[in-house]
């Protein structure tokens, strides 16, 4: 089929670093600046429309700064269980054998002679912008004009940084490493540094603090949080002695991090041979649409926690993880199930005493904070955790040294507000030696001074956290994770006290803990301020000047400039796509089955949702959606059954009709908003995923694909591995259409995650199957791309094992060049090529780094080929 809507999902906006400057000392304040009884009505107190009232709250749950109901268990665990099933882990050695086979394709080169494709580009956004919006004000997301980067899990900059020659190098969460060396600038210029890589998620930078001429780096890969979304677990330590232009690594691979994220590197001052480490559980693996959550062990992985090296990086020796000893903890689902004394995550942050380099303070999830004065070969809990019940309680920590010569502690601790138990800060004037004593500066009660850091990272602090005090100004901290909602009604730039807040993602004081300025947003406008983005994961300090790192969300649109794209919807970006005919409709859907469509080009004002119909089933993290390539105004979607609209959800209502009720913005919610039917028998047993179709029940639909040849075939797919096709999709009415199972047909199928179909155009019973998940799971049905035939009228199908040579590598998705016969997968490790009658797949092009690809579009008419990557934006590559 042609594919000229862009399938793609969650376009994965990275390479850009966000920058906001502040002066520490004489910051910003505006005195007395307050909402006045007429601008406290437009805002907070205002009767918002009816249908903005309703389904703002869904928004928010996808908005980053409000994902605590997602948990760290849904979307990246979730993309974890589809590579793991039908078991429900990976073990380290099929992770080893899929990074082989990506080795041995890598080595067999690109494409030669006539026909061949041509090279990768990157096709953005650098500059990825969120336009000024009227309606979207400082009570509910970014309220001005905001260029966005992606998420940024670790930043480090040089000691020297000065305006004109500032180095800071950024860790993007599956972007790789960047460096700039004019990071003060209006537009710093980076270059990209982690081509050698195995993989490109970054979890930790630091610098050698032995080495004057700031040249000599640590990276370490696998990002350490306990995350909702796009996690990859990494493969250990990268180090570089020219800032980052070569390297040696992986480091500390076999027997310490392959598999795990490290959270922290630490390199002891006098002595460079000497270095920690902190690991923590992680996961793999990215894709389009995904599934339902897992606990992801790694089978084979070392132990989690904290590592230490004092040959340079050559041998590692596990020494910590939230106990006094280390002879308690199994790295295993009893550890991770909360059932040993040890930390069920790891350590996720290792620091060392500003006067003494022997004392090393380490915080685990679940387990506290615990300090060694001997190197790390004893240790004593300082501080117990705030909840080790919950495995998800994560403190973060900040030292400085005080005068006379003792260290201030500062620990930032949360989980996910379970029972009430707020994210709070805490603070020890004398930590180094004996049995500190813990202030907790928090309050609960907005009259008090400890509001200031009530509740700082919400209910996520498993994954927006931090605390950082610059250094010689240990009254002066920064404190930062996820934004306010419920509390921008009052809106002051310089005040929390009374309730008066915008926003909160990051709070600084400069009395050491007691009370706090509200920094999200300045006060150059009372409904539309300048603000930072509702996420915050890491910040550094110059010794006045913070950068910040954000995670970006939302449905991004390019403008035909590759350098600049532009967010047309807030919230979290699912799948997004055209019509067929009208170029100026857009659809696009958030997590879970929730659509909004747009008939003026992605304006922002226009989107309306339609996905009321759809609420009644259970479904994938993203949802498996298409716009009809024949039939303008139908779209199919999966949840567990399939579902049709032909009029774009719209139904019988005109335009204006559904602006007035289904608007997101202004819409009064009177009626339902769309008009999806399930297609087949409308009760729970004619569900795709129901046992009445026989064996592999369960899970969601996790494909859809319709086709030109005709305006009846759909094909669709369930995530146990059911493969469907229908001859009469578009029938009336819904219930009278007939869905056929494949993979029954045949015995060779893999029961294994389907993440990806193309259909022949010219045979619409003919599709290309992708398969997720590894070999070693089905070992009797191996096998990562089918070639399906299915002949109507005998009732039989065909199914030809196309992988050949591809090695046993997850595919993420699959696509055809109808015009030459080749086809192209998507894999964790970039794009690889089949070439029309060969029996060996190759790299696609040249061009792309190793980089994590979600999803493949292929668009006719212009003989391209689109790549949606995880951290690294998006690809183009010409099709000769």
């Amino acid at each position: 089929m042609s594919r000229e809507r862009l399938r793609v999902a969650r376009w994965a906006v990275g390479a850009a670093l966000v920058a906001a400057t502040a002066v520490i000392a004489g910051a910003l304040v505006v005195p007395g600046l307050r909402w006045t009884d007429g601008e406290r009505a437009l805002t907070a107190e205002k009767d918002v429309p009816p249908m903005l009232a309703r389904h703002l709250d869904k928004v928010k749950e996808t908005l980053p700064g409000f994902e605590s109901s997602e948990g760290p268990g849904s979307a990246a665990e979730a993309n974890f269980a589809q590579r793991a099933f039908p078991d429900s882990d990976i073990p380290l050695a099929r992770i080893a054998t899929a990074r082989a086979a990506a080795a041995t394709l890598q080595k067999r080169g690109f494409p030669k002679g006539k026909g061949r494709p041509g090279t990768w580009v990157s096709i953005g956004p650098s500059n990825a912008v969120y336009p000024f919006f009227p309606l979207r004000d400082f009570t509910n997301y970014v309220p001005n004009e905001y260029v966005a980067g992606g998420r940024t899990t670790a930043i480090a900059l040089a000691s020297d940084c000065v305006p004109g020659h500032c180095r800071l190098y950024a860790g993007p969460a599956g972007g790789g490493l960047w460096r700039t060396d004019n990071a003060l600038t209006g537009q710093p210029s980076w270059t990209y540094l982690s081509t050698p890589f195995e993989i490109n998620s970054i979890g930790s930078i630091a610098l050698d603090p032995n080495d004057p001429t700031g040249n000599t780096l640590w990276v370490g890969t696998g990002e350490a949080n306990a995350c909702g979304s796009g996690c990859e677990a990494g493969v250990g330590l990268y180090k570089s002695t020219d800032g980052g232009n070569t390297w040696t690594g992986p480091l500390g691979k076999a027997g310490a991090f392959d598999a795990r994220g490290v959270g922290t590197i630490v390199v002891q001052p006098g002595d460079p041979n000497t270095v920690y480490a902190a690991s923590t559980r992680a996961i793999r693996g990215v894709s389009s649409p995904c599934c339902g959550g897992a606990v992801s062990l790694i089978p084979g992985a070392a132990k989690w926690g904290l590592y230490k090296s004092v040959d340079g990086g050559a041998s590692w020796a596990f020494i910590h993880n939230g106990a006094a000893t280390t002879a308690g903890c199994t790295g295993d689902a009893t550890e991770a199930n909360n059932g040993t004394p040890c930390s069920p995550r790891g350590v996720r942050r290792v620091l060392l005493d500003p006067s003494d380099p022997l004392i090393v303070y380490a915080a685990s999830y679940a387990r506290g904070t615990w300090r060694s004065n001997d190197g790390g070969a004893t240790w004593t809990e300082i501080k117990a955790s705030l909840n080790s019940a919950i495995t998800t309680t994560r403190p973060e920590l900040a030292v400085t040294p005080l005068p006379g010569g003792k260290t201030r502690m500062y620990i930032a601790e949360g989980h996910t507000n379970s029972g009430g138990q707020y994210s709070r800060l805490f603070r020890s004037d004398d930590v180094a030696t004996g049995v500190p004593v813990f202030t907790d500066l928090t309050s609960s009660n907005p009259a008090d001074p400890g509001y200031g850091s009530y509740n700082y990272c919400t209910g996520q602090c498993w994954y927006d956290n931090f605390v950082t005090t610059p250094p010689g100004h240990p009254d002066i901290v920064y404190l930062g994770g996820s934004y306010q909602y419920g509390e921008t009604g009052n809106f002051s730039p310089n005040r929390l006290a009374g309730g008066t807040s915008n926003g909160r993602g990051v709070v600084l004081s400069t009395d050491a803990g007691v009370t706090f300025t509200d920094m999200n947003m300045d006060a150059t406008d009372p409904v539309h301020p300048n603000g930072i983005h509702p996420d915050q994961h890491f910040l550094v300090v110059n010794p006045n000047i913070i950068l910040g790192g954000t995670q970006d969300n939302g449905t991004w649109q390019s403008t035909g400039n590759p350098v600049k794209w532009i967010e047309s919807m807030i919230g979290d970006g699912g799948q997004s796509g055209f019509d067929v005919t009208d170029p100026h409709f857009r659809f696009h859907t958030y997590a879970g089955a929730q659509v909004d469509v747009n008939f003026k080009d992605g304006d922002t004002a226009d989107w309306n949702w339609i996905a009321d119909p759809l609420q009644t089933e259970a479904s994938e993290f993203y949802v498996p959606i298409v716009s009809d390539p024949k039939v303008s105004g139908t779209m199919y979607v999966g949840t567990q059954h399939a579902w049709r609209t032909k009029t774009n959800g719209v139904g019988a209502m005109s335009l204006d009709e559904l602006r007035a009720h289904c608007n997101e913005w202004t819409g009064d919610g009177a009626v339902t908003c769309g008009d999806w039917v399930p297609l087949g028998n409308p009760a729970a047993a004619g569900r795709l995923t129901n046992a009445s179709y026989g064996d592999r029940s369960g899970g969601n639909v996790s494909a859809t694909e319709r086709v030109t040849a005709d305006t009846s075939t759909l094909w669709a797919a369930t995530s146990p591995g059911r493969v469907f096709i229908s001859k009469n999709a578009d029938a009336e009415p819904a219930s009278a259409v007939v869905f056929v199972r494949l993979d029954s047909l045949a015995g060779n199928d893999p029961n294994r995650y389907v993440n990806g179909i193309h259909v022949d155009p010219a045979n619409p019973n003919r599709a290309w199957v992708s398969y997720s998940g590894f070999d070693a799971t089905t070992p009797l049905l191996p096998g990562h791309i089918f070639e399906v035939n299915y002949d109507p009228v005998a009732g039989t199908a065909t199914w030809t094992d196309r992988s050949y040579d591809f090695g046993d590598i997850p595919a993420t998705d699959v696509v055809r060049d109808d015009a030459t016969g080749d086809l192209y997968a998507s894999t964790d490790f970039g794009v690889v090529r089949l070439a029309a009658g060969a029996s060996s797949w190759t790299m696609a092009a040249p061009g792309m780094p190793n980089v994590e690809v979600a999803g493949l579009t292929i668009v006719p008419s212009v003989r391209k080929i689109y790549a949606a990557t995880h951290g690294l934006s998006a690809w183009s590559l010409k099709l000769e």
